[in-house]
């Protein structure tokens, strides 16, 4: 919060200072549109960059969670490794804290920066619009968000391949206690498409700076990224989703075997004339929890997961048309 705090306050000073070098009255609409939008845009995008570590420390807490619990692996030589909460502890906090450390977010910031000034003197931007402070302040809060972006692709990378260890079969979520990682991964695309549209909406009036096509430029780039991160979404979903099928089936494998052992008991136990109210309850235990894994389909996203990521989707394509025109509302 105290980070969050300082990159809002030092924004602001960074405003207040271009509103006052800056005469207001000789930079009338469209030509301070992207300076009164930014101040609603940055300290919007600052919140969520906290909320972003948030989110990915919840999912890091239910990943160390689902992998401490009761696991075939520790009980039968499977040649798989075993479930090791720790491990995946120290390995998921390694990457999280380097990507959220100062220095990464500071580096993200400068090409961030960087990247503004470069495009702003490319465009001829600052002729047209002299706020030239808060345009570098836009561009550095884009760069902050660098490290982090980067840092969720390895975690969703080593996710599919080593941080996913376990299911749980008794977890009311019906996919293995993964539902709220599918949740937390929505959450964080939704927070994408927020910032995405403002940045759309700011965007959209270099439309004003002469011999710059900007429509075209800045609908390209939008429909781009909003592509990636849906393609992205989908993407890491079906893997994961692949990764937890392997476990569940690795699991049911063990339960066939052990339901054959137990049902050649109850057989024996039968034939020999002896009680059977043992190996019955193994065969029963044995086929209840078989028919709880085979019935879990295994997708972390769930309808209304889904429903909310369309929304917002849909919600954005609408503020964009409206901006561009092409959609009006009706009076």
């Amino acid at each position: 919060m105290t980070f969050t705090r300082l990159l809002v306050g030092g924004f602001l000073a960074l405003a207040a200072l271009d509103y006052v070098r800056v005469d207001m009255t000789a930079t009338p609409v469209p030509f301070n549109y992207p300076y009164y939008v930014t101040l609603v845009h940055l300290p919007v995008a600052f919140v969520m960059l906290e909320r972003y570590y948030d989110v990915l420390a919840e999912v890091r807490d239910e990943l160390v969670h689902l992998a401490g619990g009761p696991s075939m692996e520790r009980a039968y030589d499977l040649d798989v490794d075993v479930p090791d909460p720790e491990a995946v502890a120290t390995a998921y906090d390694a990457v999280l804290n380097r990507a959220f450390h100062p220095l990464a977010l500071g580096v993200g910031g400068v090409v961030g920066a960087g990247v503004m000034f470069a495009l702003g003197v490319r465009v001829s931007l600052f002729a047209a619009y002299p706020h030239t402070l808060t345009l570098l302040a836009l561009g550095a809060a884009h760069g902050l968000f660098l490290a982090p972006f980067l840092g969720t692709l390895v975690l969703a990378s080593r996710m599919t391949s080593s941080f996913i260890q376990n299911v749980d079969s008794l977890d009311p979520d019906g996919v293995g206690g993964y539902r709220r990682i599918g949740d937390a991964s929505v959450t964080l695309v939704v927070y994408g498409v927020v910032l995405m549209t403002f940045d759309f909406v700011t965007a959209s009036s270099v439309t004003f700076v002469p011999g710059l096509d900007a429509r075209i430029a800045v609908f390209g780039a939008y429909g781009v990224v909003l592509a990636v991160m849906i393609g992205l979404t989908l993407l890491t979903t079906h893997l994961i989703r692949s990764r937890l099928l392997t476990i569940r089936d690795r699991k049911l494998a063990i339960i066939r075997w052990n339901f054959r052992q137990a049902e050649q008991g109850f057989w024996t136990a039968h034939a020999d004339g002896e009680s059977t109210d043992e190996a019955a309850l193994d065969v029963v235990a044995m086929a209840t929890m078989y028919d709880q894994l085979a019935e879990m389909n295994m997708w972390p996203i769930n309808v209304a997961s889904a429903i909310k990521l369309a929304a917002s989707v849909t919600t954005s394509l609408v503020v964009v048309g409206l901006d561009l025109g092409w959609l009006s509302i009706p009076v």
